[in-house]
């Protein structure tokens, strides 16, 4: 039963990453309650994913990681905005390092931009931050992308 509900789960999700990235927003929830919702966006060349809610394990985190993932063959270079993500928790931050690595594997850059402080307390805690290149705002982490071009 589990099995199966978990293989329901990724189907949703895959189906929902799909449409996102035909450029829509999505909403991620359980009774009208949002959890997630993600807006894709390209700037300068660079893919912006702008994230709203909650980043949590279960069908958000897998839903950002099949976003991702159907992002990585076309887009190099991706920039995750965190400005309006009020929570993260272990499997949220595992779906992070997780798309950061499976991204560098592929030759994908991702960047993270605006984190709050409670966020950027929890990446220093676990050391992350010496993973994760991060920028004050979007515009910064969008900028560095033609910056490391020439380096």
């Amino acid at each position: 039963m589990k099995a199966r509900g978990a293989r329901q789960a990724k189907a949703q999700a895959k189906l929902l990453a799909k449409s996102w990235n035909r450029g829509y927003s999505r909403l991620i929830g359980w009774g009208g309650r949002m959890q997630l919702k993600m807006e894709k966006r390209v700037v300068d060349g660079v893919t912006v994913i702008a994230c709203k809610g909650r980043i949590v394990f279960g069908e958000e985190a897998l839903a950002l990681r099949e976003m991702i993932r159907g992002l990585v063959p076309e887009t190099k270079n991706i920039v995750i905005d965190l400005m309006n993500v009020s929570h993260i928790d272990s499997g949220g931050l595992g779906t992070l390092v997780g798309v950061y690595t499976s991204a560098r594997k592929q030759g994908c850059m991702i960047r993270l931009a605006n984190l709050h402080e409670r966020m950027s307390d929890l990446l220093q805690m676990t050391k992350l931050l010496t993973v994760f290149d991060v920028f004050d705002s979007e515009a910064k982490a969008v900028k560095s992308f033609s910056s490391s071009v020439g380096a």
